[in-house]
């Protein structure tokens, strides 16, 4: 009896203890989601990539992409044993609401600290590498600090690697670099543990997370990469103030402002004066002009000089005749010509084609040639 009552009292608290079992093996995406079945897998070193809805070769293709960022947060930060990644292909099996996240709007990228899991939609696979990476560095940081990473300086840190990863730390110290150029003194202290690190975070992928990275630059370059694994708040702010002041000496701004701005003014204000100088001379210029003209529009006619004609003073200007008095041919027109005179062409001979003699003898009179009608009506009269 001893014996069958220890047996029963042994099955007796085996049972409970199988479904407790069964929920402590649950980890990773399948405790997170634990109605979603993910059917792909594949391994980033320690990382596990999981996909659901999503083919075995897009998901041998993001665990790729994450092998070195895996790479660097495990030699830098902290271990990411048993951490995964889950796949979807559209929207999470979340409630994303129930996170805080905004009604309406599709979750489509969350990292979860505390359980080491990163949850992607592959809706907008262009995203997807940055949106995981910003995941597996938040668990990174959430693991090293158990909660208590300094923030904002957590969202450099991981722009600074996503820096890294895409090479524009360069880019985005010129940039920082030219801000400076201007200032009377360099920036403000900025509280880089003003906050400690919030979890889950939830984002949109196609806007992206973290910071700008370049402080986290300035203090991976002064303190090494291993500083990230446990920053020191007090240390931040000296950080901080060297990263400022040396901004603002390597950017060649002049302490107290700088002054190459008046020459630019001068030099702007002249080239404009002389610009208003040229078009209000070429107005001048253009307007006597248009005066000049004006007046001999509306001068009156000049007189005749007295003599030249029965009318005396005042006549009608008579419309010219070529040649000069005197070197008319005889005939022409039935004009008094008189006798005929050394010609230029004919010398001392009458005209070719005529016989000497009397003037306009044996020529008949032509008729008045088609360009008399247009001569003055007492040009004729007068001769």
């Amino acid at each position: 009896m001893r014996r069958l009552a220890s047996f029963l009292a042994a099955v007796a608290l085996a049972v409970p203890l199988a479904p407790a079992a069964s929920a402590q093996e649950a980890a990773g995406c399948a405790a997170v989601f634990p109605t979603t079945t993910f059917d792909t897998e594949a391994a980033s070193g320690p990382v596990v990539v999981r996909g659901s809805g999503v083919t075995q070769e897009m998901t041998d293709r993001f665990a790729g992409e994450f092998s070195q960022i895996v790479e660097w947060l495990e030699a830098d930060i902290a271990s990411l044993d048993g951490v995964e990644v889950c796949l979807f292909i559209d929207e999470l099996d979340l409630d994303a609401e129930a996170l805080g996240w905004y009604p309406g709007m599709p979750l489509r990228a969350v990292a979860f600290g505390e359980q080491g899991v990163v949850a992607l939609s592959a809706w907008m696979t262009r995203y997807l590498q940055d949106a995981g990476v910003s995941g597996l560095i938040h668990v990174a940081l959430w693991r090293t600090s158990a909660g208590s990473y300094p923030q904002p300086f957590g969202d450099d840190v991981i722009g600074w690697y996503l820096g890294r990863l895409a090479g524009t730390t360069e880019a985005i110290h010129s940039l920082y670099l030219r801000q400076q150029i201007g200032l009377r003194e360099p920036w403000p202290p900025f509280p880089w543990s003003v906050s400690t690190l919030s979890d889950p975070i939830l984002w949109k992928p196609e806007f992206g997370y973290g910071g700008a990275g370049d402080f986290a630059d300035y203090v991976t370059g002064v303190e090494g990469a291993g500083y990230l694994a446990a920053p020191d708040p007090d240390h931040l702010a000296v950080l901080d103030e060297g990263w400022r002041q040396a901004l603002f000496d390597d950017s060649g701004a002049i302490p107290g402002g700088s002054k190459g701005w008046i020459a630019g003014v001068i030099a702007a204000v002249v080239l404009l004066g002389a610009a208003v100088a040229f078009a209000w001379l070429g107005r001048v210029s253009r307007l006597r002009a248009e005066e000049a003209l004006r007046q001999l529009a509306v001068a009156p006619a000049v007189a005749a000089p007295s003599g030249r004609g029965p009318e005396g003073e005042g006549a009608a200007v008579r419309p010219s005749v070529g040649g000069r008095p005197g070197r008319r041919h005889a005939g022409i027109g039935g004009a008094d010509a008189g006798p005929v005179g050394r010609d230029g062409n004919d010398r001392h001979r009458p005209p070719a084609g005529r016989e000497g003699g009397a003037r306009g003898k044996g020529v008949a009179k032509p008729a008045k040639p088609g360009d008399e009608i247009f001569r003055h009506p007492g040009f004729r009269e007068d001769d």
